[in-house]
Order: C-alpha cells, then structure tokens, then sequence
C-alpha cells in the first residue's frame, strides 16, 4: 500500500535526519566547488603559469576522481560496519576538511583548496553507497519510491542552490570570512543531523574488508553485473547522468550561440534542469499510485526523447538576436521559438526524474541485504564514468565539426535504442501489476 503523503516522511525519525545529512552535504560540495571556479576565473587565483581553463577542468577532476579510487571501498565499508556510525564520521570528517579549507582561503593557497575538493569528493565518494543502501532498512517497501523522490529532489536542489550561492557571494567584498565560516556551519549541522539518525545494525558483520582498490573495483561492478535485472537499472541509471552531462556542459554555449542568451539565460536554464529533475522525482510518488510504479520507466524514456528531439528543432530558426548583442531574461521569453526550448528543457528534467526513481528503488529491491551498498558503489564507479564518457562524447563529435545542435540530437536519438534496452527490465513488473489491477476489478 502506498502512503498517502511522502512528505509525511520529513516527520520521522527514521528518514529526516539523513535527509537533512544529504541536503546540506550537497550544498556544502556545490558552494566550496563554486567559490574556487569563479576565484580561478574571475580572481586570478592560480598556480603558476597555468591557463583557467585547464585549473577548472583540473578542479573537476580532483572532485569525480575519488568516485573510481574508493567507491570499492566505501562499498565494503558500508555492508560492513554500523551505518549510522559511519555517516557521523564522515560528516565529523567533513569538518575538518572544512578546516584544511580554511586555511587555503586565508592563505589564497590553490593548492591546499584542491587538496581540499579533492578531501570533499573522498568524502562524497563514501556517502553515496550509505546514502541508497540505508533508505531500505528505514523505509517500509512501499515507502520507498517516495523517500528516493524525496532525496533525489533535495539532492538537486541543494546542488542547484550550493552552485548559486557560491557563485553569488563571491562576487561581494571582504566575503571570504563569510564563506568560510557557511562552510564550517553548514558541516556542523550535518554532523547534528547525523548524530540524530537511528542505529544501524551493519548489513553483513563478518565482511572482510579488502583494501586492494583496482581488484576490488573490477569485483562489485562484476558482482552488479551478474545480476542481469539489477544491472539493467545501474546502467539506466549511467545513462541518465551521461545524458545529463551532455546538456549540462553544452547548454552554456546553446544559450549563447544558438540563443544569444546571457550569463542570467544560462543559470535561468540550468535551474530550470535542477528543478525539472527534483518535480519528475517527487511526481514518481503520486503517478506509482495509480500506475505501475515500473511504467515509469518507458514513460520517462519517452520524454527524454520527445522534447530532446523537440529541443533541436526548436533552435533550427534564427534565434541569435539581429543587434548582435546578447539578450537576458526581459526578452529571452518574447519569442515563442524560445519559449519553446524551455519548455522541452523543463520536459527532460521531469522526464528525467521518471526515469531515474523507480531505477533506483529496483537496484535498493533488487539487492541482497548483506551486499546493498557495494551494488550502490558499482553504480558510483560507472556514473562518473558516464560523467567523464560524455566529455569525451563531446570532444570527438566537436572535433569532427558536429554543432552543438546536432550533438544533443544525437544524444536525443541514442536514447531511442538505450531506453529500449533498459525498459525492458520494467516488463515483469508492469505485466505483474496489470494483473494485480485485472483481478481487484474481477
């Protein structure tokens, strides 16, 4: 039976306070990452002679790379120890990198806010598997697609306005205190948060914890693999975040070569993504009440492919303004052609939030209670290789002289045969509940 409210969840005990935990987590990451781009890009904060461009990228990688060096780790860690107890000792751990931060900011050392971001993405890399692999022993089953929503929404959200926020305040005078002191603060009440969660028996106590991080890296994602259904909705779950990648680095230059838009077009654009994703992944709540929850799938697929279609041809006019100058806000939405393109934008995220709930609830069901997390660590390892496949996937369609345009058509079209393959792990569960439906009404 599905509950009548999720949001009845943020009253529990047993569901808040890791909400709270991810909320600010996410906020956390995203505001320290803004801060040290725009001091590299507008700031001159460098180290050397190196270009910004390539401190930028630098910066990205340092946070994505402990996902490959440690999800294997973290994984076994999680099906191992006490859960709980292992949240408070990351967000302690959070603290305290918090601090190294501190000093960087105080010393204007790159290095040391590198070295930092690079602590921070450790940090996440262990959270991820805690994070899904926990909401099943705090959650009843029907529960559960409500409680992903939930997290799945704040996640966006917080990473949407952590981007903000840093982005924002760096811009003011004298704000560095200021920062630091958020950063500390907001670390701070995650470990209150964490403090606050239940106790967790650990899933499988007689583990043993392997510290060979390539070989145990290869072992949980063969280990996801041979669970054929299971491993179906891992890999919906990639794509998603290399599709989401795509738009992600090239809606910047769509805004502002396709569209003429400016700087408030394109964070207009990318919190119209980040709150796209966050209404999809609470409506998989209300719509599983009526439909299968599996259904979903196809209908999210469906989305991302229309209005993915929909989006190139609505840029195929002549958007760029005739002044030759870029245009904001008060006259981006003057033009229908324009209009449309949010709209389809808009489509995708929600589509996107369809898509992604029930594939995540199938991987938490689907897993064995003693391995849960280290399913969820497989999946880390593969998103950031879906992250980093879609820089490469841009790289070489931009070096053979693709558009921007016509580089998201063909992620747009690719989605046709992947959503193919990855629906089909929904089949057994619409088919059980159209049957479930047939025999109530008989």
């Amino acid at each position: 039976m599905t509950p009548h409210n999720q949001f009845s969840l943020l009253k529990t005990r047993r569901f808040l306070p890791l909400f709270l935990v991810q909320g600010l987590g996410a906020f956390n990451d995203n505001l320290f990452k803004s801060v040290i781009v725009v001091l590299i890009t507008y700031g001159g904060l460098t180290i050397g002679a190196m270009e910004p461009e390539i401190l930028v990228s630098l910066s990205a990688a340092l946070f994505v790379l402990p996902f490959f060096l440690f999800s294997a780790l973290a994984g076994q860690m999680a099906d191992a120890y006490d859960r709980s107890r292992l949240i408070q000792w990351l967000k302690l751990c959070e603290i305290g990198i918090m601090g190294v931060a501190a000093f960087g900011f105080v010393l204007k050392s790159l290095p040391l806010l590198l070295l930092a971001l690079f602590f921070m993405g450790t940090q996440s890399a262990f959270f991820g598997p805690l994070k899904w692999g926990v909401l099943p022993d705090l959650l009843e089953s029907h529960e559960l697609v409500g409680g992903n929503g939930l997290a799945n929404a704040m996640t966006f959200l917080a990473i949407l306005a952590g981007t903000i926020a840093g982005t924002v305040l760096i811009g003011f005078e004298n704000v560095i205190p200021i920062v630091i002191a958020g950063c500390l603060a907001i670390a701070l009440a995650g470990y209150c948060a964490a403090r606050a969660m239940p106790r967790l028996k650990p899933a499988n106590p007689g583990l043993q914890v392997q510290y060979n991080l390539i070989r145990e890296t290869a072992l949980i994602v063969k280990r996801a693999a041979v669970k054929r259904v299971l491993f179906r909705s891992v890999l919906g779950i990639c794509w998603f975040w290399f599709l989401g990648s795509i738009y992600y680095i090239l809606l910047p230059i769509f805004t502002k070569d396709v569209l003429g838009g400016d700087t408030n077009v394109v964070a207009l654009f990318l919190a119209a993504y980040s709150i796209g994703i966050a209404i999809g992944s609470l409506l998989c709540h209300q719509l599983g009440r009526g439909l299968a929850t599996e259904l979903l799938v196809p209908l999210g697929v469906l989305g991302l492919t229309v209005f993915g279609i929909d989006f190139y041809f609505a840029g195929a006019g002549d958007l760029l303004p005739a002044t030759g100058q870029l245009i904001g806000l008060d006259v981006y939405f003057q033009s229908a052609e324009r209009l449309r393109i949010f709209i389809d934008l808009t489509g995708m995220a929600i589509s996107g939030g369809l898509f992604t709930i029930p594939l995540y609830t199938q991987v938490q069901k689907r897993s064995g209670d003693d391995d849960r997390s280290r399913m969820f660590a497989a999946l880390n390892v593969l998103n950031a290789l879906g992250m980093v496949g879609a820089s490469l996937f841009i790289m070489v369609l931009t070096g053979l002289g693709v558009s921007v345009r016509h580089i998201l058509l063909t992620a747009a079209l690719i989605n046709i045969p992947v959503g193919v393959f990855i629906t089909r792990v929904t089949a057994k569960g619409i088919y059980d509940a159209l049957m479930r439906r047939i025999h109530s009404l008989s």
